[in-house]
């Protein structure tokens, strides 16, 4: 038991023990009316069962954010494209053949079918009745490649035309400043069909036996 005539002799063993090496003991010093040193209780910590979040990590079930793959405008996840492959003999409304080469995805959005080949895109869509008529709708493309438009001499001095299983089928021919662009129409039962390909000098040029072999292979599909 300790008691103040044996407190002396606790104090002297205290002390040697630090001087051997033992635990370091710091000594205070606290001044009249000083709170000494306030001990800290340790850091609550998470139960191992808790998940715990990383650096941008949302809840689970928490729908994607951000400029990830396949995001649009604003973060907002853009609709994936059809991976199915377009049918070598066209879509409803439309039959075709497929040029040698070429490679075909199925329809997104308002295109009914998109083909691409020697880094050339070229796109189908329909629309009912002239669609503001073949005029306009050639100046609309020039405008997308940066060229101005045509009077109506001009533009039937610059047209082509091949012979399909729909009927006569009008084609454009445009070299812009950056892109370039090959073009049909045909009016079909009330529908106009619009193939479009955009791509470079080069490419466009090299597809062009292609394009070509694709509007005379048009037929009508139920």
């Amino acid at each position: 038991m300790l008691t103040m005539k044996n407190l002396p002799l606790f104090l002297m063993g205290v002390v040697a023990f630090s001087a051997c090496g033992g635990d370091d003991i710091q000594v205070y010093r606290i001044a009249k009316g000083e709170a000494g040193p306030v001990a800290r209780a340790p850091a609550a910590t998470e139960p191992d069962f808790a998940p715990k979040m990383g650096e941008g990590q949302m809840p689970e079930g928490h729908p994607p954010i951000g400029g990830g793959a396949g995001a649009g405008m604003g973060g907002m996840q853009a609709p994936p494209k059809s991976s199915e492959p377009v049918p070598v003999d066209g879509v409803p409304g439309m039959g075709w053949k497929i040029p040698k080469g070429w490679t075909g995805e199925g329809a997104a959005g308002m295109r009914l079918a998109t083909f691409r080949y020697a880094g050339t895109e070229t796109t189908v869509i329909a629309l009912s009745g002239t669609a503001g008529g073949d005029l306009a709708n050639a100046n609309r493309w020039r405008g997308q490649i940066g060229l101005p438009p045509l009077g109506e001499a001009e533009f039937e001095k610059t047209s082509e035309f091949v012979q399909s299983g729909v009927g006569r089928v009008r084609v454009l021919d445009y070299k812009g400043v950056e892109k370039s662009l090959l073009g049909g129409f045909v009016l079909v039962d009330g529908q106009t069909w619009f193939f479009k390909m955009v791509g470079s000098a080069e490419g466009t040029k090299k597809a062009k036996p292609g394009f070509l072999e694709l509007l005379k292979s048009l037929k009508p599909k139920a």
